[in-house]
């Protein structure tokens, strides 16, 4: 077979979802002493899944929970994650790497379930797909399969006081309260599931934790539901939808149609810094961006029209990484939401230093979508404006003082101001009120405000006909190609010869930065 046959079967997007499906097994098997073998060491196994049916049936739609009847896979360590959404999207999210939710101990953290496929076209039509939702078994059904002789149970009624664990030992540690008995401490290895969360009450006999051995091929219901990152855009969109007005009242813009979601890293970790040693986060983004290039790639042939990332240090690790024009240039000392507010009027482009320069991206960092207060309506302080404000207004701020938090960015206090139980304008004054309000950000309006000036400036078109963004430029063969076929096909019509593979993976190595350790 010729290489320009090759490439007709294999364009870079196809090629993507092989290789990255396949790296982290590589990587922990045949490699010695690999940095990416972290992953497997210090994470999981966790429960996992396998469709009954080859592809798993449309898209879960907002605030839709739903049941499948799948496969229990055991418990197996992850598949690293491909970019979720249209590879064509005009919108992209870039993140450092995906959460991993099962790590945290409690009711949740033992349900999540990740998806195992040995099938790539499964593989990839699951990351096509993926839009608002995570997936996860019922508590019960986790708990009809604990190991014997493994189970914590409490010796008297009670609650927990603080489940913990440790970043890097991943030692499991539990503080149980009981009702006229000592407190009682465990040890578990990290191996161990929790089945009740902090302050919830257990009964005197009631396994508190234990090891689990799910079986495979046993099926099982499996719960799809809106988790809170993805809860986030869909309220940007909707809020960009009632800026545009009448004329996309009927559009059905959502995240993985519109908004795709890109990491830089493939594989997931409860956290990004602390989680790592710096020996093994330098391996693992010198292997994932640099050597892989994943993200390069898809950044490539995906050539988005607006990038949004989640969260300033994402941002960061961006510039720093790839070889990028960003014009104007971003004042990156500021709170993140002083930048989310410059996005608006500074027009920040992402320029790729590449040879064919293809990608004329406008720019916006906000806050991470994973954490919901940090797109509350708030009003934002540093420590010394705090104390000014403390030392005028000491009566307001006994008020206030329930709403107030330490930001772990930037060390900003935060006040937030509409929630119900939020004072009033009438509670607190109209001074106090004024200088609350000169500090406020609307994190929701100024991402959708950078939308919408996109859209009027003609960058970011709606197909009335299909009610979704017009796809950014270029072919895409990634429903439909020699090695697999979606059952829906292409919704867009964009196939098409895709770039030269080999031009394209060598444009994309090229635009990442030569790192000296």
């Amino acid at each position: 077979m010729s290489d320009q046959q090759i490439e007709a079967c294999m364009p870079v997007e196809v090629q993507l979802a092989w290789e990255v499906m396949t790296c982290r097994a590589l990587r922990s098997t045949y490699d010695t002493n690999h940095a990416c073998r972290w992953f497997n060491q210090h994470y999981g196994p966790f429960p996992s899944f396998d469709w009954i049916e080859p592809f798993f049936a449309g898209q879960l739609n907002q605030d839709e929970t739903r049941i499948h009847q799948v496969f229990s896979n055991g418990c197996r360590y992850q598949l690293p994650e491909l970019m979720s959404g249209c590879r064509k999207a005009p919108i992209m999210t870039i993140g450092i790497n995906p959460n991993l939710t099962a790590y945290w101990p409690g009711t949740l953290g033992a349900a999540w379930t990740y998806p195992y496929f040995d099938d790539v076209g499964q593989f990839a039509h699951y990351f096509r797909k993926r839009s608002f939702y995570q997936e996860r078994f019922s508590l019960d059904f986790i708990r009809s399969h604990i190991v014997p002789g493994s189970e914590v149970k409490a010796v008297r009624s009670g609650s927990i006081i603080s489940i913990s664990r440790s970043k890097l030992d991943e030692q499991l540690t539990i503080e149980l309260k009981y009702n006229d008995f000592p407190a009682q401490s465990f040890n578990l290895s990290r191996e161990y599931e929790v089945f009740f969360d902090k302050e919830q009450l257990f009964m005197e006999g009631a396994v508190i934790a234990a090891r689990i051995d799910l079986p495979e091929s046993e099926i099982a219901e499996l719960i799809q539901e809106e988790v809170g990152y993805y809860k986030r855009f869909r309220d940007i969109l909707k809020q960009f939808k009632e800026m545009a007005g009448i004329a996309l009242q009927d559009s059905d813009l959502r995240l993985g149609e519109d908004v795709c979601q890109a990491d830089m890293v493939a594989c997931a970790s409860p956290g990004w810094d602390s989680w790592f040693t710096a020996e093994a986060q330098t391996g693992i983004i010198d292997e994932c961006v640099h050597k892989r290039g994943w993200l390069a790639q898809q950044l490539l042939q995906t050539q988005p029209l607006m990038v949004v990332f989640a969260g300033l240090r994402a941002f960061n690790m961006f510039q720093q990484r790839f070889k990028v024009q960003i014009i104007p240039e971003i004042n990156i000392n500021a709170d993140t939401y002083e930048i989310l507010d410059d996005c608006v009027t500074g027009n920040y482009r992402l320029k790729p230093e590449t040879k064919n320069g293809v990608i004329d991206a406008r720019i916006v960092i906000a806050p991470h979508f994973s954490y919901a207060t940090n797109f509350e309506k708030q009003s934002r302080f540093s420590p010394e404006q705090w104390m000014s404000f403390c030392r005028i207004y000491p009566k307001q701020v006994e008020q206030l003082e329930p709403f107030t938090k330490e930001n772990f960015d930037k060390s900003s206090m935060l006040v937030f101001i509409d929630r119900p139980a939020a004072p009033k304008q009438e509670q607190i004054g109209d001074d106090a009120w004024q200088v609350l309000m000169e500090h406020r950000y609307d994190p929701i309006e100024l991402v959708s405000r950078c939308i919408f000036q996109e859209y009027i400036a003609g960058n970011l078109v709606v197909d009335a006909e299909r009610g979704h963004f017009a796809r950014s430029a270029g072919a895409c063969q990634f429903c439909d190609n020699a090695l697999y076929r979606f059952p829906e096909g292409c919704s867009y019509n964009v196939n098409g010869i895709s770039p030269s593979l080999k031009n394209l993976r060598e444009e994309a190595l090229s635009l990442v930065r030569n790192i000296d350790h």
